[in-house]
């Protein structure tokens, strides 16, 4: 029976297969784990649909296959799960409604993941046309450094080699500095690094920022601290406030919520607030549906939930799809002023930045406050500075002036 590569979310269309957690001639159970598989969104692990025997593995780790793309064979005895008229399968990623996943890697749009030392090179395993041309050829694969994903070795490879173009790891070695340090990246790394050379390839950002006077925020935050508490059983962050914020200057500056598409402004009636979450294992964003329609109590558990999941690694796929706009608080790490790359292909990206008390001039006369810089990066396709800065000042605006009754 073979197995395919799921369809795993609407703006899914292939996955990276990461790592194999099991091995031809295994016996495995229905639901044990198969594969450790990379999207563009996030990394988890995917069940064996039937119990039986592993007779054949289709696809090496270091491949990027679509979805419906046969990956693994198992030998079975079980009828077909999904009673098709074939002998194919499509596994379904570990309890997708409800139970959320686990083992979930960081993919966000401007994060990192933790360095493993899991991508050597493969020595036996090869794609088929691969094999069959060295065969034909009878070329040493040992003596080719691949160019593709992880150093898999292409065809495009082969043809090299076999026109002269030798790509010998003996020759490369001898090119390299011994004063130079190679580190080599794992998959997770280098799906964050494609993301971002297509955020900054296409995408024409600039930048604005302003200051916000969090003195009466602050206060107000303090006050409601120990009841909301007591109530909900959470802190009471700044971020609430903020998500609040930016989903009213939104409604008022409706570009931030768009997307270019081939020449088009395409603007998103829903607002889709994801947050940047830093987690040891590193950066996740996942996404408040329909943020605008909430309070700030009700915007506050959100958030609380989805940060959590994010730091135990239980957030599901749903959890990190269709973000409208991206907001980002460099401030937690000490940051006073940042500019980060887009979340492609979203229009913006709204970076929080440190609480600080500063001395300020107000009606003539010298005091302190607390003032928090709020940077915007933008795509400068879609709107101009005048949007940019008309958005900002209504968001400094709702923070600046934010009452009990909003709350």
């Amino acid at each position: 029976m073979q197995i395919t590569l799921p369809q795993v979310g609407e703006s899914v269309v292939e996955g990276y297969i990461n790592k194999w957690l099991v091995t031809t001639g295994q016996a495995v159970s229905k639901y044990d784990p198969l594969v450790e598989i990379i999207t563009d969104k996030v990394s988890m692990d995917f069940p064996a649909p039937v119990s039986g025997i592993i007779s054949q593995i289709l696809v090496r780790e270091g491949e990027t296959v679509s979805t419906g793309t046969p990956i693994i064979e198992i030998e079975t005895s079980e009828s077909n799960p999904l009673d098709e008229p074939t002998d194919i399968v499509k596994i379904q990623p570990v309890d997708r409604v409800g139970k959320l996943l686990k083992n979930v890697e960081p993919v966000g749009p401007t994060g990192s993941g933790n360095i493993k030392n899991t991508q050597e090179k493969p020595t036996t395993f090869y794609s088929p046309a691969v094999l069959r041309v060295a065969k034909i050829n009878n070329i040493d694969l040992n003596k080719i450094i691949g160019s593709g994903t992880n150093g898999r070795i292409t065809l495009k490879d082969l043809n090299h080699y076999t026109s002269g173009t030798k790509n010998e790891i003996s020759n490369l070695n001898q090119k390299i500095p011994s004063e130079i340090e190679i580190i080599k990246t794992n998959s997770i790394r280098q799906t964050i690094s494609n993301r971002m050379e297509k955020s900054a390839r296409e995408i024409p950002h600039a930048w604005t920022m302003v200051e916000v006077d969090v003195t009466e925020l602050r206060n107000l935050r303090a006050s409601l601290m120990d009841s909301f508490f007591q109530l909900e059983g959470i802190k009471l962050s700044y971020l609430p406030f903020i998500i609040y914020s930016v989903c009213k200057s939104i409604k008022e500056n409706p570009l931030l919520n768009s997307t270019w598409n081939q020449g088009e402004i395409w603007i998103s009636k829903k607002i889709n607030i994801g947050i940047a979450v830093s987690t040891e294992r590193g950066l996740f964003v996942p996404v408040i549906e329909n943020t605008n329609q909430l309070t700030i109590l009700q915007i506050a558990k959100n958030a609380d939930t989805l940060i959590n999941q994010a730091r135990d690694g239980t957030l599901n796929i749903k959890d990190v799809q269709n973000g409208t706009f991206t907001i980002n608080n460099t401030g937690a790490l000490g940051s006073v002023l940042s500019g980060p790359l887009i979340n492609h292909p979203q229009a913006a990206i709204l970076t929080t930045e440190k609480i600080v008390q500063r001395p300020v001039v107000i009606n003539d006369s010298i005091t302190t406050r607390y003032m928090m810089n709020i940077c915007l990066s933008f795509d400068h396709r879609i709107m101009d500075g005048l949007e940019a800065s008309n958005f900002l000042a209504s968001v400094k605006n709702y923070l600046e002036n934010i009452s009990k009754d909003q709350i």
